[in-house]
């Protein structure tokens, strides 16, 4: 039975850009709910732990490097720090593996993951082993009302397409998020919003910060030797996501023109 949802399930989402083109984004939106809610596998009651936490897992959407790198890799770096242990399993290849080694586990994290049938499946045997589940996210890509963010925000970075599939997703990690039992965000506005979509309607604040690779590339240039006081001041902007282009348009080029005017010569 399982098989024959995931199957019906993939199929309309391979058409889902096809069903927004002829009946909109909103429609689609609440079609794939019911599709969504039609093959979400049965969920116990929210997980009760008795011990101690001492081993997490977390499965883990990669597709973006930045987002690995700040809410993967540095909470694996983070969690073994203070003495627990870790494992981590990407969604699209370990799933199965996951499953097989979940009662290793006091606690799970999945990590920006789309309701997928073969993902609803894993949070859902959560539940059945009495671990708890955290979802957590570093984006608004849950929410319907504030994502995506409006096609000119891109600054010509994706297509049209690109942005219709986009918001045709977002109801998949707003249904993923509502079966697990709690919610991380990356900022306290976020986490705010989170709250209203995990099972226990709570949700915890955890922030990005500096791990390993900064540390290291601040200990590089710190050994560096010093330049002459008359170097030249450099500013350096970085964004791993395409919306910001247009907050470097709209705010930062404005500033920079401005303090070249300013202080030019200087």
């Amino acid at each position: 039975y399982r098989a024959l949802v995931a199957r019906l399930f993939h199929h309309f989402w391979g058409q889902i850009g096809t069903y927004a083109d002829n009946f909109g984004i909103p429609q689609a939106q609440d079609f794939l709910r019911d599709v969504l809610a039609l093959a979400t596998p049965a969920q116990g009651p929210m997980a009760r732990p008795d011990g101690t936490i001492q081993n997490i897992a977390i499965v883990a959407n990669m597709d973006l490097y930045q987002c690995k790198l700040y809410r993967v890799d540095q909470k694996a770096e983070q969690l073994r720090q203070a003495g627990l242990g870790v494992a981590v399993f990407n969604q699209w290849h370990d799933l199965h593996t996951f499953q097989s080694r979940l009662a290793e586990f006091d606690a799970v994290i999945f990590y920006r993951v789309p309701a997928f049938p073969e993902i609803m499946d894993a949070i859902a045997a959560c539940s059945a082993y009495n671990v708890p589940s955290f979802y957590e996210i570093d984006d608004l890509v849950f929410d319907t009302d504030l994502f995506p963010p409006a096609y000119e925000n891109y600054a010509g970075q994706i297509s049209r397409d690109h942005h219709r599939d986009m918001a045709c997703g977002v109801p998949l990690y707003e249904h993923a998020m509502r079966m697990c039992d709690y919610a991380i965000g990356s900022t306290r506005s976020l986490t705010e919003r989170l709250k209203n979509f995990s099972r226990s309607g709570r949700a915890f604040e955890h922030h990005n910060a500096l791990g390993k690779l900064h540390l290291n590339a601040r200990s590089e240039h710190l050994s560096m030797p010093e330049k002459p006081d008359e170097r030249p001041l450099v500013l350096f902007y970085g964004s791993g996501t395409l919306a910001h282009k247009e907050d470097f348009h709209d705010i930062l080029e404005p500033a920079l023109a401005e303090i070249l005017k300013r202080y030019a010569g200087r």
